[in-house]
């Protein structure tokens, strides 16, 4: 048995025209944001599943159905033969895919070959619109070139997982040059997770972008959000997320609609010299 694990539904059409064998699990988490931190699994859920309905709106009822009642196919991973990854490079599909592999590290496998799914990119930089938004022929040749991952690698997703959900910055930096090489711009992306932790008085890099992208005039948000998509795709944010940033940015204080204020041109000169891109 052979199971695909597609990050979101925007790959689902495309991917059903394929005609690919095996069973489909449909990934509707971002785990980019929000509270990582549980003792069990039902708790960790459950903080999931009232962080994005207090802060998305989604009814608790349809993040059960929609998120938590697919997770039955990754719960006894050893009945396939075969499961693949689709997922992306950026960090919003990086922190999913370590989810993933941390939990299915903790099965036993030896029957079981994880493949990671990777699109084509010379650079993380490289502006890629998600499997979603490419033909079909390009698909079945992405997945003909599908990645085989060792027990190794699943340890180090553990690890890293481990880390990214502790907030532990320290031991993520160290690992970030460890990284077997299978996990392609696992350094660049990383790095970049960590360049959105700093404190309360300094812009990090998101907000960074967010605020120079509005110093330097727009004429909308739909305008600042492709703005941002140009020069931060490194980060794979959709819409909400970056409305969430925008919303945080002004309970800051540092933007009044798409104008800084004085606080935010502060923010923004402090953060100037934190970051080299």
């Amino acid at each position: 048995m052979i199971l695909h694990v597609l990050n979101g539904d925007a790959l689902l059409p495309n991917f059903k025209r394929c005609s690919f064998i095996g069973d489909v699990m449909i990934w509707r988490e971002c785990l980019i944001e929000g509270p990582l931190m549980a003792q069990t699994e039902v708790e960790f859920w459950q903080q999931r599943c009232a962080y994005i309905s207090n802060t998305y709106q989604v009814p608790r009822a349809e993040y059960q159905h929609q998120v938590v009642e697919k997770l039955y196919k990754i719960e006894n991973p050893a009945k396939y033969a075969e499961i693949n990854l689709w997922f992306e490079f950026d960090l919003f599909c990086q922190a999913n895919m370590f989810y993933i592999l941390h939990r299915l590290a903790k099965s036993n496998l030896s029957n079981t070959t994880v493949y990671w799914v990777q699109p084509e990119q010379n650079s993380v930089k490289e502006f890629f619109g998600g499997f979603g938004n490419i033909n079909n022929q390009q698909l079945k040749d992405f997945y003909a070139q599908k990645v085989p991952l060792k027990v190794s690698d699943l340890m180090f997703a553990v690890q890293v997982w481990e880390a990214y959900s502790a907030n532990d910055d320290q031991t993520l930096s160290q690992l970030i040059d460890k990284a077997p090489s299978v996990f392609r711009f696992f350094k660049e992306v990383f790095e970049a997770h960590l360049q959105r932790n700093t404190d309360d008085f300094t812009a990090n890099r998101i907000e960074k972008r967010l605020l120079e992208a509005i110093q330097n005039g727009v004429s909308s948000e739909i305008d600042l959000l492709h703005r941002f998509w140009e020069n931060e795709s490194i980060y794979g944010l959709g819409d909400l997320q970056i409305i969430n940033y925008l919303n945080n940015l002004q309970q800051k204080g540092w933007i009044f609609e798409l104008s800084l204020t004085d606080a935010g041109v502060a923010a923004l000169y402090n953060s100037t010299n934190s970051f080299s891109f």
